[in-house]
């Protein structure tokens, strides 16, 4: 069985140094911490958990999973992202986001095994996502921002996001919209966006129908040319009044589209982002009155979550929050109105 002193014998290093690099109790320049995982890797090394856990007492790095070459991240994880970093800098524990190949499930395992982190949070989750099972096979803590449904599994942080539909429906009728535009994104079927986006829309249209509001759905992609689309619909006699946007991305073109045409925001129709506004760029300020689960609070929860005691952890599911930017205002009379 390889040892820690084979590590540190094989990398050049001291036995003190290798501890240091799994536990990320000290500083460690980066050349040495590649040099000593590498040489983890190659060995084969697993550490001792037990034996780790005795030594540093309390959990205090914790890993941060996401899958970027799918999701993307946009402006909407940033936001989580900051939540996750305000707290651990409080708690004075360390983020650490480990570059791995998103649909490698054994390089994953590997990763776990290594010890490098003491738990994981995991972002970008799907419907009975592959990680949450690698991560109860391991016998691994864990934390994950969404919810995968499955009975048993990991603790988890989640907006409730049927409630944004339902929400934003009674602000739009509470302002006098009786006839709605339901912009949404067509994506692959699998992954947390269809799932979030969806459970949004269905409960979108549900509301409108149970108000008397008239919907229609527009499921396009979210690139800039669909805007045109967009803004035909709501320049059409008996056009709608209000954009409900899942897609927001592409709402905010449209908006461009619309000014153009003589068109404007908050007075000819109106505008709600349904579950956050991702935006093309990072610095382009959010534009929309919007509907969504309070995203830097959740970061920041994922952090406690996966610092407490195991038999303290419990899943939290977040209300939606109304964001007020001005681009709801009351419904034009007349009969699109």
């Amino acid at each position: 069985m390889v040892t820690r002193q084979d590590v540190a014998r094989a990398a050049g290093v001291s036995p003190s140094t290798v501890s240091y690099v799994l536990s990320g109790r000290r500083p460690t320049s980066a050349a040495t911490r590649e040099r000593v995982l590498a040489t983890i890797e190659a060995l084969g090394y697993v550490p001792n958990a037990t034996a780790s856990a005795l030594a540093s007492r309390s959990v205090r790095t914790i890993g941060l999973h996401t899958i970027p070459a799918v999701y993307g991240v946009d402006s909407i994880a940033t936001e989580y992202m900051a939540g996750m970093h305000s707290e651990v800098q409080k708690v004075g524990a360390s983020l650490v986001l480990p570059f791995l190949t998103g649909s490698d499930s054994e390089a994953f395992r590997r990763f776990l095994r290594s010890r490098v982190v003491d738990t994981m949070i995991l972002m970008d989750v799907s419907t009975d996502d592959w990680r949450e099972q690698v991560m109860l096979e391991e016998h691994f803590p864990g934390v994950m921002l969404g919810l995968t449904g499955r009975r048993g599994g990991l603790p988890y942080v989640e907006s409730d996001f049927a409630a944004v539909g339902r929400m934003a429906v009674a602000k739009g009728a509470k302002y006098g919209h009786r006839n709605a535009l339901l912009l949404t994104r067509d994506v692959a079927t699998d992954g947390s966006v269809p799932r979030t986006g969806r459970t949004i829309a269905t409960s979108a249209i549900a509301a409108c129908r149970a108000s008397g509001i008239s919907v229609r759905e527009m499921c396009v992609p979210t690139h800039p040319s669909y805007a045109l689309d967009v803004a035909d619909c709501l320049c059409q006699p008996d056009a709608p009044t209000l954009l409900l946007a899942e897609n927001g991305e592409l709402a905010a073109v449209a908006v461009t589209v619309l000014k153009d045409r003589g068109l404007a925001l908050g007075v000819d129709y109106s505008v709600i982002a349904l579950g956050g506004e991702a935006r093309f760029h990072p610095y382009i300020p959010p534009m929309f009155t919007e509907v969504s689960g309070p995203r830097k609070e959740m970061g920041a929860h994922t952090i406690r979550l996966a610092l407490a005691p195991h038999k303290a952890v419990r899943s939290k599911m977040y209300p939606p929050l109304l964001i007020d930017r001005g681009t709801l205002t009351k419904a034009k009379s007349g009969p699109g109105a």
